[in-house]
């Protein structure tokens, strides 16, 4: 049971954060974008909706696994009496209930059409619930709340750099030589870097809230665990760096896209690690 709900997690996740990502990505990106680069509007839409049904399908289980771990029987993954005496007598049901209605809106969205801004605002809304999925022995008062706002801002600032490096990614390989493609890479850099800044800010105040002793980021299984999804931001951090300052000029001068490309796919594998770890931090108690 703990590794299906490890996977679950995961999907449902990954999911909210690289859909938020790709529905935003067109806000700074410039408004030519979609239509600039040929198929990219195409793309982006079978995205949201491929998306949306793995945040929809990851989200049952992750429910149906702690339901069953709720009532101490597994078998009451598959029970429906289980499922809605949890979304009728829990919170966390009700919450569920919320965030799952709020992604079959979001998959309607995307079916019709519906504008930029408006997709965007549901997946952020979306993404942003996870926060009051986390551990619930969180300080009380001001910190309480101050970790609870950080959460939602450390999962959006998370989900704009992720997803765009999906976008990226199809504008590097389809689209490799168009203006709009420099374009998108320049401006993600100034996106790139308040997300950046927001990560570590947001992610101090929460290592903050839940370890309390920073001699816990060695001590306990959470704090090694978060060591590891650490080190993985270094490397998307250099990587990064990488890309804006050396890779992007050698582009505009006709170079350097290979280079590119296979670096943009790096920082993507290390965000599926990030999002990994954290799927497993969630299941652990942070003084373990």
């Amino acid at each position: 049971m703990p590794a299906a709900l490890i996977g679950a997690r995961w999907l449902h996740e990954a999911a909210l954060l690289v859909l938020f990502g790709a529905a935003a990505f067109p806000l700074y990106a410039g408004a030519d974008l979609p239509a600039g680069a040929a198929g990219f509007a195409a793309w982006r839409r079978r995205r949201l909706l491929l998306l949306a049904g793995l945040a929809l399908i990851g989200g049952l289980a992750w429910f149906a696994f702690t339901a069953a771990g709720m009532s101490g029987d597994p078998a009451d993954a598959a029970s429906p009496a289980a499922w809605a005496a949890t979304f009728a007598d829990t919170e966390f049901g009700k919450l569920w209930a919320v965030r799952l209605g709020l992604i079959l809106v979001l998959f309607a969205a995307a079916w019709l059409r519906a504008s930029v801004p408006r997709e965007t605002a549901l997946a952020a809304v979306a993404l942003g619930s996870l926060a009051w999925t986390g551990h619930g022995d969180l300080p009380e008062g001001a910190l309480g709340a101050a970790h609870r706002i950080g959460d939602v801002i450390h999962l959006l600032a998370a989900g704009l750099w992720l997803g765009a490096l999906w976008a990226l990614g199809w504008l590097a390989w389809r689209r490799p030589q168009a203006p709009e493609t420099e374009r998108a890479l320049r401006r993600f850099s100034g996106a790139g870097q308040l997300a950046v800044a927001l990560l570590v800010l947001t992610g101090l105040l929460s290592a903050y809230a839940i370890l309390g002793d920073p001699a816990k980021l060695l001590t306990t299984t959470y704090g090694r665990l978060l060591d590891v999804k650490l080190a993985a931001f270094a490397g998307m951090l250099a990587l990064a760096v990488l890309n804006r300052f050396v890779l992007v000029p050698r582009l505009a001068a006709g170079g350097g896209l290979g280079r590119l490309r296979w670096q943009i796919a790096g920082e993507q594998a290390l965000g599926v690690v990030i999002v990994a770890i954290v799927a497993m931090i969630g299941t652990i108690d942070p003084g373990s």
